[in-house]
């Protein structure tokens, strides 16, 4: 498929390939489930610079190696490595003191003027003022980390606004007469700049929604509620939601500190910072923000999928989509997001087998975080008594009933209902499949062909063949 022009290839009966235009349902449906991969996506790089951050940040943030770059910028010539490493453990040393000592401020400040005039004794003829002004600047300059994780959450934010820009791009084009009712006129100067009403109309649709993305995350949110008749995104409500936006402003506009604004913007909740308290940034906090602005996301392309999507073919494979999406955040380990898509996205109302996945995969991510006893009556409870070997299968592996489980999944591969591709790669059935392995080296069996399965296909197969039904769901 060819998003930018709007075609899908079919194969013909005679097994010729053909183009057709995508339908308008198509064509929505494709761009919001392409958006919602694209945040994903780019979120995952961010999460893995943070990470990255993480394991080099004593090295990043080394004061001793910072003075020696910019002590051979300035000189050009050999450093004293040793001098360097003195001089910076002499300022630490001074600057925290230890609490077990017994010098007095004034014995202090005299054991550290004396360690500065050794340290001049031991460096060539007239470097010690360079070396102290590298020493002095390195220790001073906040570290390189926090302005890296800093600028990472500009960049999620920047994500969010992005994303949910297309969004509304899109949701106008399906459904132009939203914007009917504006005061908005045009002279007759700027009607002859442009060459078809096309023009006219993409420029119009342009700035009406430039005009509300300059608001703030709320504006945002009213404008989908009040054009499109759509129920409101509560994760956009809460406090973490908000204060992310925010915190972001305060680093670009205030040097990551608390603003007037921040907390007027915030009034309602119990802030108990101040104006000019240091906003931190660091890996937790990341996470935490990519996944509520994720869920606010996959909220809102849930809400305008199911407003705009007419055609019921259609909205069935698109929730297919969403719930495969799960999937993808189950192999990325976004487990605390996968837990809020849980309790914020209306699964019940999806039918059977999306359900089920998305069912499992929120699941599957409370267990994979060691917190599945908080959902583990709700899989206790799950009637598959008439339900298909799918269901069985599942709660069978979430509940580490591995026996029954390696039963029901040897018929549903016998019948050809459960192919080989998704036992080896479902993650639920990683018990099961080893329970397989240890029969098989009890019982002296030849494992290898499905070892050489296992070898063999990728982490991207999909989760399930999800059947076509109809579905209608509404997003809270």
């Amino acid at each position: 498929m060819n998003q930018q022009d709007g075609n899908s290839e079919d194969t013909g009966p005679s097994g010729e390939r053909t183009v057709r235009e995508l339908s308008p349902d198509e064509f929505l449906s494709e761009r919001l489930i392409r958006l919602l991969e694209l945040m994903a996506n780019r979120q995952s790089e961010i999460l893995r610079l943070a990470s990255f951050m993480d394991d080099r940040e004593t090295e990043v943030d080394n004061a001793a190696r910072r003075a020696r770059e910019q002590i051979q910028d300035r000189l050009g010539s050999s450093i004293n490595d040793d001098g360097v490493d003195e001089l910076v453990e002499v300022f630490e040393s001074f600057n925290t003191p230890d609490p077990t000592s017994d010098l007095s401020n004034e014995e202090r400040e005299e054991a550290f003027i004396k360690a500065l005039i050794d340290m001049e004794s031991k460096l060539p003829d007239g470097h010690m003022s360079t070396y102290l002004d590298s020493v002095i600047r390195a220790l001073r300059t906040p570290p390189s980390s926090h302005f890296l994780r800093s600028s990472l959450l500009v960049s999620l934010v920047g994500e969010l606004e992005m994303v949910v820009n297309q969004i509304a791009r899109a949701a106008v084009e399906r459904q132009p007469n939203t914007l009917k009712g504006g005061d908005r006129q045009l002279t007759w100067a700027e009607i002859s700049q442009f060459e078809s009403i096309d023009e006219i109309r993409d420029s119009f649709v342009d700035k009406i929604i430039d005009e509300i993305f300059r608001g703030s995350l709320s504006d945002w949110m009213d404008f989908f509620a009040k054009k499109f008749k759509l129920p409101r995104i509560l994760r956009a409500e809460t406090f973490e939601a908000l204060e992310v936006v925010q915190r972001r402003h305060c680093i670009v506009h205030n040097a990551g500190l608390v603003s007037a604004a921040y907390l007027s913007k915030l009034e309602k909740f119990d802030v108990t910072k101040a104006i000019d308290d240091p906003l931190v940034v660091d890996t937790k906090y990341l996470q935490n923000a990519a996944d509520t602005l994720f869920s606010i996301a996959f909220s809102l392309v849930w809400s305008i999928g199911t407003k705009l999507c007419a055609s019921e073919d259609v909205k069935h494979d698109f929730f297919s989509h969403l719930a495969d999406r799960t999937y993808h955040l189950l192999q990325d380990r976004r487990y605390d997001l996968l837990k809020q898509l849980g309790k914020d996205a209306p699964i019940d109302k999806l039918k059977d087998t999306t359900s089920l996945i998305f069912k499992v995969n929120v699941w599957l991510s409370y267990k994979y975080s060691n917190d599945f006893d908080v959902v583990r009556e709700e899989v206790v409870k799950f009637d598959t008594s008439a339900r298909s070997r799918d269901f069985q299968l599942a709660k069978a592996a979430l509940l580490d009933d591995v026996e029954d489980a390696k039963m029901i999944a040897d018929s549903m591969l016998r019948d050809g209902v459960l192919s080989r591709a998704h036992y080896v790669t479902w993650p639920l059935l990683s018990k099961v499949r080893e329970f397989d392995r240890l029969e098989q080296s009890d019982g002296d069996l030849d494992g290898t062909a499905a070892d050489a399965i296992v070898d063999t296909v990728g982490a991207d197969t999909p989760v399930a063949e999800v059947p076509r039904e109809d579905t209608e769901n509404e997003h809270p």
